[in-house]
């Protein structure tokens, strides 16, 4: 349940950003919404003995952990390119200590 509220509260952090470039995109957004209604299935183990949705199947452990880890990486690669760039724009700043060579 926290992890389908984290992905939830950050994409709607995400969707109410009206600035001109907003740091993640729509469609990240969408799909972290989309993640959350799916990691719904998490939650199977407390009602199914067997199949997918058991403690052992693949929609109550591996599909939560690959919409987790989908998640993680592709913010990670967003906030790296926003980071890059915004090191590239910076202005160069000399170095505390550097001091002009003029007498």
């Amino acid at each position: 349940v926290f992890l389908s509220m984290q992905l939830v509260a950050t994409a709607i952090v995400a969707l109410t950003d009206e600035s001109p470039s907003p740091l993640f995109p729509r469609w990240l957004s969408i799909a972290s919404i989309i993640g959350a209604i799916l990691l719904a299935a998490a939650g199977g183990p407390a009602f199914f003995k067997s199949g997918p949705l058991a403690y052992h199947g693949w929609a109550a452990f591996y599909m939560p952990m690959v919409i987790w880890g989908l998640w993680l990486i592709a913010h990670e690669l967003i906030i790296l390119r926003d980071l890059n760039r915004r090191i590239r724009e910076a202005p160069s700043v000399m170095p505390v200590g550097a001091h002009s060579a003029s007498p």
